[in-house]
C-alpha cells in the first residue's frame, strides 16, 4: 500500500499534477501454529478390577442335616404337645434330612482389588491406546491487493497537463535561445580575435573553440575584385524575323550590330 501523500510531478513555474495511480502489492501469508512435543496418542495401562478374596466373612447358610456332615445337629428339646407330638415326649430339633441354617466363613472381597487376587501384584493386564486429540493449525495465504486512485474532474487535470506540455516547451526554448546567445558569442569573440591575429595554437586543447569561425575579409574593407557584365544586343524593330530564320525589312533598313 501507498504510505504518504500521492505521487506529484512538478514541472517548474508553480506546475504540479497528479495522475492516476496504481498501486499492486503481492503478499504471501503462512501460519503453522502445534504442540511441542508433539504426541498422536499415549497407552493407557488397563488393570483387572476383579475383587474376589482377602477377607472372611462369616454368612448364614441353609444346608441339609445329614449325619456326615460336620454341622449335623442332634440336639432334643421335650415336647409340650402344641407342635403335633405326644406331650412329655422327647423330640430332636432338626431331624435328619432337615433344612438348618448354619454360619460358616466365606472368603470374600476385601475392596482391593488384584493385590491379594493377584498375588500381591498391581500390574497392567493391556494397554489401551488414547487419542490427544492434538493439531496442527496451519494457514496458507497468496494473492496480491491493489488500488486504483483516479481523480474526478478531469478538467483540471487536462489543464494542468496542458500547463505542464506548455512548460516544457518554454523551458527548451529558453535552452535554445541560451545556445543561441552562446554560439554568437562565440562567433563574435572568435572573428574579432582572428582579425586581431589572435588564435590558440593548433596543438592547443582550446584549439577547436574557434577552429570552425572563418573570417572572410577585415572588417569595414573591400578587397580587390571583378564582376563579369554581360554586353547587350541591340536589334531594329523594323525588321521582322520570319519562322525560317531571315529577316524581312518592313521600312528603312539599318544596319544591325554590336555596339
Amino acid at each position: 500500500m501507498l504510505q504518504g501523500p500521492y505521487i506529484t510531478n512538478t514541472y517548474g513555474g508553480g506546475v504540479q499534477c497528479q495522475g492516476a495511480t496504481f498501486n499492486l502489492t503481492p503478499y504471501v501469508q503462512f501460519a503453522d501454529s502445534r504442540k511441542s512435543p508433539w504426541e498422536d496418542y499415549y497407552d493407557e495401562p488397563q488393570y483387572n478390577t476383579t475383587d474376589e478374596t482377602g477377607r472372611m466373612v462369616p454368612t448364614y447358610q441353609n444346608v441339609k442335616n445329614y449325619p456326615w456332615e460336620p454341622w449335623y445337629d442332634t440336639r432334643t428339646y421335650i415336647s409340650d404337645g402344641t407342635d403335633g407330638n405326644i406331650a412329655g415326649t422327647e423330640v430332636r430339633w432338626f431331624p435328619d434330612g432337615s433344612d438348618i441354617s448354619i454360619i460358616q466363613d466365606i472368603d470374600s472381597p476385601n475392596g482391593v482389588p488384584d493385590v491379594v487376587d493377584r498375588g500381591g501384584k498391581m500390574v497392567p493386564s493391556w494397554f489401551k491406546p488414547v487419542r490427544t486429540d492434538m493439531r496442527a493449525n496451519q494457514s496458507f495465504n497468496l494473492g496480491f491487493s491493489g488500488t486504483l486512485s483516479i481523480p474526478l474532474n478531469r478538467k483540471f487535470q487536462k489543464q494542468c497537463h496542458e500547463a505542464a506540455a506548455n512548460q516544457n516547451a518554454l523551458m527548451a526554448q529558453t535552452v535554445a535561445n541560451k545556445r543561441l546567445d552562446f554560439e554568437i558569442a562565440r562567433l563574435k569573440n572568435c572573428g574579432e580575435l582572428k582579425k586581431a591575429g589572435i588564435m590558440f595554437h593548433p596543438k592547443s586543447p582550446y584549439h577547436s573553440v574557434c577552429a570552425d569561425v572563418v573570417v572572410t575579409a577585415p572588417g569595414g574593407k573591400v578587397l580587390p575584385h571583378e564582376h563579369q557584365i554581360p554586353q547587350p544586343k541591340w536589334t531594329n524593330p523594323n525588321v521582322k524575323v520570319k519562322a525560317t530564320g531571315t529577316a524581312e525589312s518592313l521600312g528603312t533598313p539599318i544596319s544591325i550590330g554590336n555596339m
